[in-house]
This record gives C-alpha cells, sequence and structure tokens, in this order.
C-alpha cells in the first residue's frame, strides 16, 4: 500500500489481494510469503517519509521505531545512518517463478494450449489473427496482449504513454554473522534517501535480492541484457547505508531486467 500521497493506489490493494487469493486458491498453493514490509527514512521528505505520510493518512498499519530500535530489531540496519524506519506487517514477497510455474500447470490440466519459444510478430485488433516470427499466424476472437516490455513492438501507438527501461538486480549472500538476522526479514520497499532501492530477503535458497530505481536507463528490451561484470557493486552502493557490513556480503549474481514504465 506504500504509494505516499496516491492513495487511490493503496485502495486498489484490497482488490488485489482478492484477486491473487482467487488465483492461489485455484492454484492449491499460496505463493505470497506474508513477512510484510520495512521502510528506512535517512533524510527529510525521502521516498520512505513520503510511504509513511500515505500509510498513515490512510490509517493503514504502520510501527515506527527509532534508528537504535529498528538496528536493534532488525541486526542488518547500521544505526546512526538512517532517521527512523517503519515496518508495516501487511504484504511481503510474491514468489514469481513458483507462480509462473503453478499457471502452467494449472493451465494445462483445464485444456489451454500452450504454444512455447514462439515470437509475435504482429497482432491485428482487427480481424484477431497473431503473426508469429516464422511465418505461421493465429486467429482467435479475443487476444489479451500481457508483453510487457515488448509490448512497444506490439502496439507502437503506446509509445507517448510507455517507456522502455534496462535495469538489473544484483543477489548477495549474507555474512554468518547476519544470516540469523535476514532468515526472517521482511522484504524493504525503500532503503532511504536517493536511493529509491528496494531488498528481498533470502528465501528458499536465493540470496538477498537487492535493486533500486536509480540504476535503470532507457532501452530496448532486448538491448544491453548482459549484466557487467562489476555492476553489482553500482546497485550495492545505494543500500550502503543503512544496510550493516554491506561489503561482506558475498556475490553471487546480476540479472537484468525490461520493463515500461508510465510517467507517474
Amino acid at each position: 500500500r506504500a504509494y505516499g500521497h496516491q492513495s487511490g493506489y493503496a485502495k486498489r490493494i484490497d482488490s488485489a489481494y482478492e484477486a491473487w487469493e482467487s488465483m492461489f486458491e485455484d492454484l492449491g498453493a499460496n505463493h505470497l510469503i506474508s513477512n510484510g514490509f520495512l521502510i528506512v527514512s535517512r533524510t527529510a521528505g525521502d521516498e520512505a517519509e513520503q510511504y509513511r505520510d500515505g500509510l498513515l493518512d490512510g490509517g493503514y498499519p504502520l510501527e515506527l521505531m527509532s534508528d537504535h530500535e529498528a538496528s536493534e530489531r532488525f541486526k542488518f540496519l547500521e544505526p546512526n545512518t538512517f532517521r527512523y524506519a517503519g515496518f508495516g506487517p501487511e504484504g511481503g514477497a510474491l514468489m514469481c517463478q513458483r507462480i509462473a510455474r503453478d499457471l502452467v500447470t494449472w493451465l494445462k490440466e483445464h485444456g489451454a494450449k500452450l504454444k512455447t519459444n514462439a515470437e509475435i510478430k504482429n497482432v491485428d485488433a482487427d480481424t484477431g489473427e497473431l503473426r508469429f516470427s516464422d511465418g505461421t499466424f493465429a486467429r482467435h476472437e479475443l487476444i489479451i496482449v500481457t508483453a510487457g516490455a515488448w509490448l512497444l513492438k506490439l502496439r507502437p501507438a503506446v509509445e507517448n504513454t510507455l517507456t522502455t527501461y534496462r535495469t538489473a538486480v544484483c543477489y548477495l549472500t549474507p555474512p554468518d554473522h547476519l544470516k540469523k538476522a535476514w532468515a526472517d526479514a521482511p522484504v524493504i520497499l525503500d532503503a532511504g534517501g536517493e536511493s529509491d532501492g528496494y531488498a528481498i530477503p533470502p528465501l528458499f535458497g536465493s540470496g538477498l535480492k537487492l535493486g533500486s530505481g536509480q540504476h535503470k536507463y532507457r532501452s530496448a528490451p532486448n538491448d544491453n541484457r548482459i549484466p557487467g561484470e562489476d555492476e553489482h557493486c553500482a546497485i550495492r552502493r545505494w543500500f550502503s547505508p543503512p544496510l550493516k557490513d554491506l561489503n561482506s556480503y558475498t556475490h553471487e549474481k546480476t540479472l537484468t531486467c525490461a520493463y515500461t514504465f508510465t510517467k507517474d
């Protein structure tokens, strides 16, 4: 629900939860890790503080803590490097790969035909025709396009509304003295200051995932997809501070991502 003063987005989360719960019921498994969230404010008026104001104005639960209180509770935080933190019990981490895996199984079990490794070159909204890169085509009564960052190739008319960016996330292994602190940690929605940084704790054997909105740049979705050798260093610097001993974390891997963004 942390959308600052964009209260309409916060209210729509109720409908989103209902949709997720309905899908999880069909799948027979809940892939939302309800570990709550953390916001960390480092400068007055930063995004974390905007999230705080929006949550409090909306009457949503948020426990505020001083830097020392937060660092005692969440020992991966470094005291004296941030102003305060806030913990919210709602939300957590959606396990996207597990969701996709179970969706594929559910669709097959319910009669869906899946065409994999097939690039669509054109969608004709008037005739319902899909044309593939190998020259074949298919025609359907209803087409739902969920192409993500590749949408602009199929529907160029939306280029005035959407912009495609390339970004990256890195996965780190916490040092031994902090592994217990991360074991039941919440997600971090914002690391404060100018970081626009978020973190997902280690789950099901994965490393600590760090990403920053400051790391993105405009790019076609298939371009610049090989991460730089030291790209993880550029990402992790947005988190030091407020994360303690970040230089002692071991780099596991860096993955690139492509997204479309609206102006807001």
